[in-house]
């Protein structure tokens, strides 16, 4: 039985606690302290996620809190489901829930390494108030994000540790960051005013309450946000995915780091087959998109595919010409021929 487990902080990584259990248990060995947190005395701590749990330490993280709560403010769930269709969140949450490794089959991780960060991340600003407060720093979650770059706290640069985040790096081992988070970091304050609203937009996104009771398709979603736009067809059956990355790498060209790899990147947003956090705020954020909106996506009524053909068939039926149509609705008479003959597909 053991004699003590910490409490965790705010924002703390449960990697993180178990990396405080492992230093203050006094254990000389990686093994000793998995053999007291995790099933399996081999496993690999991973830094966003954890390992299958003993019942000894699920029952002292559940005595104030639930399970839920844990992965859901410990753990970087949210960032990898937030998009995901209803199902597959759920799925996640589900699996997760009974520590089963197959839950990452249900959640959408990036395979690019290209874009993966090696190293854990932390700012210098938080690490002495931390100190200053428990005596120790500790691995913060937010600093974790995928895409964000700065402490929105302090409005600083993160930087990165010396502890490397790949699997072969964590191989038996568990990092406490009071060990490896130097004292007297330089702060680096170069954040640009869109740079800080970006990073904003992406955390509130991020840090929001998961939804598991709404299933809205976020590529449907975010179509029906380019109304107006020079990013769709006038019948909005067609998202201009090129011309909306061109313009995505333009807007963002100050901050490579945010950008998407590629326009497919795009396309797979809109065809909902890219869930990522950060791909999905990075265009809702220059689309204008409220964070509310995002948070609770909703559908109009009728598709702009649904409204443009009402409308022309309203126009016909006035007695209007086909050519009279196409010059009132800006659009050409083969746009208007189209719909009549029904050779565009309905939403």
């Amino acid at each position: 039985m053991m004699a003590f487990f910490p409490t965790p902080y705010v924002d703390e990584l449960a990697y993180s606690l178990f990396a405080r259990y492992h230093v203050h248990s006094g254990h000389m060995t990686f093994r000793a302290t998995a053999e007291d947190i995790f099933q399996n005395k081999d496993a690999i701590p991973n830094p966003e996620f954890f390992p299958a749990l003993t019942d000894e330490v699920c029952s002292i993280i559940t005595h104030s809190s639930t399970m839920e709560a844990f992965i859901a403010e410990h753990t970087m769930l949210p960032y990898y489901i937030r998009f995901l269709p209803l199902e597959r969140r759920q799925k996640a949450m589900e699996l997760l829930l009974a520590m089963d490794r197959t839950f990452y089959d249900a959640i959408y991780v990036r395979q690019k390494k290209s874009k993966q960060r090696q190293h854990m991340r932390y700012c210098p600003l938080c690490a002495a108030a931390d100190r200053e407060q428990h005596g120790e720093t500790y691995w913060h979650r937010k600093h974790q994000l995928p895409g964000v770059e700065i402490c929105l706290e302090h409005r600083c640069r993160l930087e990165n540790s010396s502890n490397g985040i790949t699997v072969e790096s964590q191989r038996f081992k568990l990092i406490h960051a009071e060990l490896v988070i130097p004292e007297n970091t330089p702060v680096n304050l170069d954040v640009s005013n869109l740079e800080y609203q970006l990073s904003d937009y992406v955390m509130k996104v991020f840090d929001a309450d998961m939804d598991f009771e709404h299933d809205v398709s976020v590529g449907k979603f975010l179509q029906s946000r380019l109304e107006g736009t020079p990013y769709t067809s006038t019948r909005g059956e067609q998202v201009f995915a090129r011309k909306l990355y061109a313009a995505l790498s333009e807007y963002y060209q100050e901050f490579p780091q945010y950008s998407l790899e590629a326009w497919w990147y795009v396309q797979k947003v809109f065809c909902s087959q890219n869930f990522h956090t950060i791909d999905v705020s990075l265009i809702a954020f220059f689309l204008g998109i409220p964070i509310q909106d995002l948070l609770h996506m909703t559908l109009p009524e009728q598709t702009l595919q649904q409204r443009f053909d009402s409308k022309l068939r309203m126009l016909r039926s006035q007695g209007m010409t086909q050519k009279q149509v196409a010059e009132a609705m800006g659009v050409s008479i083969h746009a208007v021929k189209g719909v009549e003959e029904k050779r565009y597909r309905t939403a």
